[in-house]
């Protein structure tokens, strides 16, 4: 597959001393920080999921159906165009060996891209139109995928490159988030079913869980270092968290409200997330349980997709400015602290 022509993008820098200022007095809360933005190539990319390695971006674009990369070293971008054509990718990943993998979900195909020879390979899922929302990988690498209309986590074998699935207990649950913890139980959200649930793989069972409130729509989970889950309550502005050890929630209101759309843990433990509505990122620590949220860009944003880098620096992609942000951790550690309301 031919790739499009590195592009060196010109950084657009929101730098405001006013800003700094502001936030030192207190106003975190809608002080602009330290962002740079670096433009995606192709127009109304819908660049919505992520992925960070040390020196390197990897990301899907959901209109323009491409893989696109991005070296945070050269500020360099490279765009891939996938295969099949208007396959919606709808989430990626890093494999074992630095593979790439994606989810098509209105071709209902797991892809993988080889960034060394830049060749695809698309597979296809056996339940039809299970549209294939999010993946994540396991110990032994292989991939594990909610089918959000086919009500099943699928498992995929990269050695021999077969799928096993398993019905999820509750009907049409549909299924979104999903990650692996260390002790390789599958963690997966129901939007529908309002459940927080996991698959014991080695024994092929399904344990769900009622969340704590009603309606609460959530899309993403990641896991943190103590192997507690953490995701957001979309219509209840909320960061909500289970502890499996403890079998119990903690529900953290969000200061301000607004909808998580993405989130991550930083290299110290801490929960960062974007606030698609109203256009915030945040920053959370489990240990003294305070918040701190900013207005990341002085236009109209749309964070969605979030990550931090090694040195502290958060990473996210901006649907309304159709760019990749770099967020300075430093700046962000200066924000006064909210509670909670």
């Amino acid at each position: 597959m031919k790739a499009r022509r590195p592009v060196t993008q010109g950084r657009k820098v929101a730098l405001s001393l006013l800003s700094i200022a502001l936030l030192l007095m207190g106003y975190s809360s809608f002080a602009v920080q330290t962002t740079q933005l670096y433009t995606i190539p192709t127009a109304y990319s819908a660049t919505s999921r992520i992925v960070s390695s040390k020196d390197d971006i990897w990301f899907v674009e959901f209109n323009s159906n491409k893989i696109g990369f991005f070296n945070k070293t050269n500020h360099e971008f490279s765009e891939f165009d996938i295969p099949t054509k208007s396959s919606y990718p709808s989430d990626i990943t890093v494999g074992v060996g630095g593979l790439l993998w994606y989810t098509q979900q209105d071709a209902n195909q797991l892809g993988s891209f080889n960034p060394i020879t830049k060749t695809f390979k698309e597979y296809d899922i056996p339940t039809i139109e299970s549209l294939p929302l999010r993946l994540a990988t396991d110990r032994q690498g292989d991939l594990w995928i909610t089918e959000h209309y086919g009500n099943r986590l699928a498992h995929f074998d990269v050695r021999s490159e077969t799928f096993t699935e398993y019905e999820i207990p509750t009907p049409s649950s549909r299924p979104t988030g999903i990650a692996v913890d260390a002790q390789g139980r599958v963690w997966f959200l129901e939007t529908q079913g309002n459940k927080l649930g996991f698959l014991d793989p080695d024994e092929g069972s399904f344990f769900e869980i009622s969340l704590p409130e009603s309606f609460e729509v959530p899309i993403d989970l990641t896991i943190d270092r103590e192997g507690v889950i953490w995701f957001g309550g979309r219509r209840s502005g909320k960061l909500i968290a289970y502890d499996p050890a403890r079998k119990e929630f903690d529900i953290h209101r969000i200061p301000g409200g607004g909808v998580i759309a993405g989130l991550a843990v930083d290299e110290t433990g801490r929960i960062v997330f974007a606030l698609e509505n109203p256009g915030k990122i945040g920053l959370f620590d489990p240990k003294t349980r305070e918040f701190r949220v900013v207005k990341a860009v002085l236009e109209d944003s749309e964070p969605y997709d979030i990550d931090a880098d090694e040195e502290g620096n958060i990473w996210f992609a901006d649907m309304k400015s159709n760019a990749l942000c770099r967020l300075d951790g430093q700046v962000m550690s200066l924000a006064v602290t909210l509670n909670q309301e």
